[in-house]
């Protein structure tokens, strides 16, 4: 398999308490010659210190971490989409700010993509760490298939199908 580099949006509203592991889990993705990654966090015209902080982290990590701001409070799907126009990766991945990857969830799926070039994405599990409660076996198996953090996608995918709807009326 070449390298395969990797895109991961990060949509960021008052996100400044933890969107840095966010990032870093990101960043844990990378294996030389194997996986590049790029993170692309869009602020989205947060009132907290979540646009210092992505700009002191895209300094330290230059042509890897970009920092975007959005002018005006658009929604996550905003967000993404601003991020998704910016990514370069052949695979892209819609990281919530307060989510976390586990160790090699990039390589294992550029592995499957690269065999399975009909697949048009990879969905992995989830672990829901620091719930404040139980939650149904059905919600959790509706978590896995509908939250954008736990699956990575070609990019000329999710520039075919559009992106994410940016209707607030639905919210």
């Amino acid at each position: 398999m070449a390298a395969e580099r990797v895109s991961v949006v990060i949509p960021c509203f008052n996100a400044a308490a933890h969107v840095g592991g966010a990032i870093d889990s990101a960043l844990a993705q990378r294996q030389p010659g194997v996986i590049n990654v790029e993170v692309i966090a869009v602020d989205d015209a947060s009132t907290d210190g979540t646009l210092a902080l992505l700009d002191a982290l895209a300094e330290r990590n230059p042509g890897v971490v970009h920092a975007v701001r959005l002018a005006k409070n658009g929604g996550p799907a905003a967000a993404r989409n601003e991020g998704l126009r910016r990514a370069r990766g052949r695979l892209i991945c819609f990281l919530d700010s307060d989510d976390r990857y586990a160790p090699l969830t990039f390589f294992r799926c550029a592995r499957v993509l690269a065999a399975r070039p009909e697949a048009a994405a990879v969905i992995f599990g989830i672990d829901l760490v620091g719930c404040s409660r139980p939650i149904h076996p059905v919600q959790r198996e509706a978590l896995l298939y509908s939250l954008p953090s736990n699956m990575v996608v070609r990019r000329d995918v999710a520039e075919l199908i559009g992106g994410f709807p940016e209707d607030r009326s639905e919210e």
